[in-house]
């Protein structure tokens, strides 16, 4: 995947912005498709969740998570549009950065995509007094159910998933600093996904309505 940045997670990680956003306040993007299954919330009905593929009109192309279910992504019909550029912060940029630090470059497949769908809602659509649960009936926003020819126990299993990973972005907190009183102090970090990685998956977060679902389905 190629770099398309200036994204919460990009610059909060010290990363370099590509030349094609760097002095950038929009960007055309055309949607392609969603890697996910399809779920149900307490904000969405039976829609296909997940990754969703996207690409710029200079043909690089990258992954991005929905940032607001009352709307509706773009169409593969509609082409390029224009989505402004901008950031989360606060609160709320602190646990997408953490979600995004900790988890996502063990979200491979189709199910693991869902539930980090799932985890971001959560995030952004949760009220801020309640804990960062999706299992259902917990909180304002949860998990409900989703279509998939699945064994016993896979809603379960997809709620632990989606909460490993809230719980995950909870309690990051950065690269770690090693300490030694005569010797260079070290930083380190455990795998994570490459620079470009950050900043594709962030851009799609950092969009006003960039990856957006309606409650009800068209």
């Amino acid at each position: 995947m190629s770099v398309l940045t200036k994204s919460l997670i990009a610059l909060s990680l010290g990363l370099g912005l590509s030349s094609l956003t760097q002095a950038a306040s929009s960007i055309d993007l055309a949607y392609q498709q969603t890697l996910g299954v399809s779920l149900w919330t307490t904000s969405t009905s039976g829609f296909n969740t997940g990754g969703m593929q996207f690409t710029s009109t200079s043909g690089q192309s990258f992954e991005a998570f929905c940032a607001e279910v009352q709307q509706d992504h773009a169409r593969v019909s509609d082409g390029f549009k224009p989505y402004a550029v901008a950031s989360f912060d606060g609160r709320q940029g602190r646990l997408l950065q953490g979600l995004f630090s900790s988890s996502y470059a063990d979200v491979k497949t189709d199910l693991q995509r869902a539930a980090f769908q799932t985890a971001v809602w959560e995030v952004l659509n949760e009220t801020p007094t309640n804990s960062l649960n999706v299992s259902f009936e917990s909180g304002s926003f949860y998990f409900k159910d989703f279509s998939v020819s699945a064994p016993d126990g896979e809603l379960e299993a997809f709620e632990n998933l989606a909460n490993s990973y809230l719980s995950a972005g909870e309690a990051y907190s950065g690269a770690p600093k090693l300490r030694n009183g005569q010797h260079q102090d070290l930083v380190t970090a455990s795998a994570v996904p490459e620079p470009a990685s950050y900043a594709l998956m962030a851009l799609g977060l950092a969009l006003v309505g960039a990856a957006s679902r309606r409650r009800n389905k068209r």
